[in-house]
């Protein structure tokens, strides 16, 4: 359904957006990097920018260009995983392991990943007031059939919500100011 909203997604991979097109009908599909968005100065009202954070080189250019494009007040919608999850901090705090720099770090399209705080931090840095925290999952794929097993999801629906620093993925939203 229509309602006036105008959407525009974009990707730099060609067949991501021939994909998309095809399978979600609607938005204009553009073509493009984060680093350098082709779009006039103050001309969008919100971003979305879910999981891109980890894959630029410099999140400067990127949190720049999203400020650029925003209007004054816009919202940002923002994710990125989180190397300092709750097992990692479990980790560190039991055994004295360091943080991973990287979730996975044979992960090679994540070029940086942030830190719940660093990440916070950063969008601060960047000229964004963040307004909520939200936490996209507290645990990894294998302990789900356990956590299942013991009925405890509504736990985890409790931390992704309460405490967003040990999520495995960290959503922001966060405002241009």
């Amino acid at each position: 359904m229509d309602h006036g909203h105008k959407v525009i997604s974009m990707d730099i991979a060609p067949d991501a957006l021939r994909y998309a097109a095809i399978r979600y009908p609607g938005p204009r599909y553009v073509r493009a990097t984060g680093e350098c968005l082709p779009f006039c100065s103050e001309s969008f009202d919100s971003v979305t920018a879910f999981e891109v954070l980890e894959h630029i080189e410099h999140a400067a250019l990127l949190l720049n260009e999203i400020r650029r494009v925003l209007k004054p007040n816009g919202d940002v919608f923002i994710s990125t995983p989180n190397p300092g999850h709750l097992w990692n901090a479990l980790r560190h705090w039991l055994r004295g392991a360091p943080y991973p720099e990287k979730i996975d770090m044979n992960n090679i399209y994540h070029l940086k990943e942030y830190h719940y705080d660093e990440f916070i931090q950063l969008l601060n840095q960047y000229g964004f007031t963040v307004r909520a925290r939200f936490g996209q999952t507290i645990l990894l794929r294998p302990f789900n059939p356990l956590f299942a097993r013991l009925r405890l999801f509504k736990l985890q629906e409790f931390l992704r919500y309460w405490i967003p620093k040990y999520a495995v993925t960290v959503v922001a939203h966060a405002v241009k100011t």
